[in-house]
Order: C-alpha cells, then sequence, then structure tokens
C-alpha cells in the first residue's frame, strides 16, 4: 500500500492532483486529505464518499493546526503540499506557515514511531520563476518584472523550500525527501489533461509559457510515482499539448503586486 496526502484538495491545483488520481490512482491507494471544509470537498468530489476508488481519509480542520496535520501525513510516503497564494501583500507568510506546521508535525511523528517512522516524499508546488535552468529560457527583463511584482509571493515560497532543505536532516537522521515542482503560468482550461513532460535542460526542450491545471495534477501523481528517481531535485514541469491561456488572473495579481511594492 501506497499512503498519499494531500494537502489543499479544495483549491485549483489541489484539485487537479485529487482528479488525476481519481482517474488513474495508484496501485493499493491509500489516500488522506486535510481541508478546511469538508462540505466543500465532498461538493466538489461527492464520489469520495459514495463510490470510493480507494481508501480515503479526511481530516477537517485549520492548516495550523499540527495534531491535525499530523493525522493527515501519519505513514504518508507521499506528500503533496500546494497550499500557496497568488496575493502578493508583504504580509503573506502562507507558504511559510503550512510549511513549519508539516515539518512541526513530522518531528512529533518521528518521536512517537521510533524506527517505525515513514520518511515521506514532499512535493512541494514552487513556480519556474525560482529555478534557475527555467529562467534560461525567459527574457531577462520579463523575469525581472515578475520577480519585483510577485516579490511576496515568491519570497515567501523560497523562505518556506529553503526551510525545508535546511530540516530535512537533523541529527543524523532524515525527516524527510524533497521535490521542488516548478511550473510556469498556471491556467484554467478545464479538467481534461493534454500532456505534460519534465524538462531537464531548456535549451534542447524549450518550454511552453504556460500549463493548465489538469496537466500540473497529472505531473504531480507521477512524480509521486517516480518519487525515487526525482528525490532533491527541482523538477520543471511544461506542457506537451494546447494550453487555454488565460491571463486577466494573472495579469491581476502582477498589478496587485506592483501596487503592494510601490505604494503598500
Amino acid at each position: 500500500m501506497v499512503t498519499h496526502a494531500l494537502l489543499g484538495a479544495t483549491g485549483a491545483t489541489g484539485s487537479a492532483i485529487l482528479r488525476a488520481l481519481l482517474v488513474n490512482p495508484p496501485t493499493d491507494l491509500q489516500l488522506n486529505i486535510l481541508v478546511r471544509s469538508k462540505s466543500k470537498l465532498i461538493a466538489a468530489f461527492p464520489d469520495l464518499t459514495t463510490k470510493p476508488k480507494f481508501p480515503v481519509t479526511i481530516t477537517e480542520g485549520p492548516i495550523s493546526s499540527v495534531e491535525d496535520m499530523k493525522a493527515c501525513i501519519r505513514g504518508a510516503d507521499v506528500i503533496h503540499m500546494c497550499i500557496a497564494t497568488n496575493v502578493p501583500t508583504a504580509s503573506n507568510r502562507v507558504a511559510q506557515d503550512t510549511i513549519e506546521t508539516i515539518v512541526a508535525a513530522l518531528r512529533d511523528l518521528r518521536d512517537e514511531s521510533g524506527t517505525e517512522f515513514v520518511v515521506p516524499t514532499i512535493l512541494v508546488l514552487r513556480s519556474g520563476s525560482l529555478n534557475d535552468e527555467y529562467n534560461k529560457a525567459i527574457p531577462a527583463p520579463v523575469h525581472a518584472f515578475l520577480m519585483f511584482a510577485l516579490h511576496y509571493v515568491y519570497h515567501d515560497l523560497d523562505l518556506a523550500c529553503k526551510y525545508l532543505e535546511s530540516v530535512a536532516e537533523e541529527g543524523g537522521k532524515t525527516l524527510l525527501h524533497l521535490i521542488f515542482v516548478d511550473p510556469g503560468s498556471i491556467h484554467d482550461s478545464g479538467p481534461t489533461p493534454t500532456g505534460h513532460t519534465f524538462i531537464s535542460d531548456v535549451k534542447a526542450t524549450p518550454p511552453q509559457p504556460g500549463i493548465s491545471y489538469a496537466d500540473l495534477g497529472a505531473a504531480f501523481v507521477e512524480l509521486a510515482d517516480r518519487r525515487k528517481e526525482f528525490r532533491g531535485q527541482a523538477v520543471i514541469v511544461g506542457a506537451t499539448g494546447k494550453v487555454e491561456e488565460h491571463w486577466l488572473p494573472l495579469v491581476s495579481n502582477m498589478l496587485w503586486g506592483l501596487k503592494a511594492r510601490i505604494i503598500g
């Protein structure tokens, strides 16, 4: 049996991961989900309780609760961490707060479980803008603008990921394994995947500028299945099919970010 823990299942990326798991679940999957609202999750995915394809445990609680987090990630082989925000405000600590809760929960579980502790692989939704290889394919002025306008989003993500890297090995013991998932701009192009790829050399395989949530969700599931191959890597995820790009929400976030940087 392989146990996946899904954080952020009612968000755009989390919902896409859940759909991908429902369509193509790993053999002997046990899925644990932590959500703030169970009713919202069930409204979106009624089959989770009426016709589950695999065992599902749903924990309802705030993401800040270490006990609720422990209930979700206990024994997890994979943790899908896709809780973040596109709201670029100076007070943003969503990724950091979530990561700190995960780490506190893992430390408790390690102390409680002893030699039975399962070291999970955490798949963290990051961004191509924080991937040096990806940025080779982006014009420098464009990258500089994005880093300025969305500074507070990327700063939160960067600090959260650096903290995870710093605690992965503690006292000669492994607490967690890491895979950073780095897409370009993400678009709501409908629920059907059209294809994704993992890019190691952007000069040989230039990535499309965008990817759909559906394809990103499918990529998370594949990376989870191939986690031993990708552990410790920052993986660029690109689209291979047609992506319907919807830029209005992204431009709105950039304008909001510019306001936050310039005016406060």
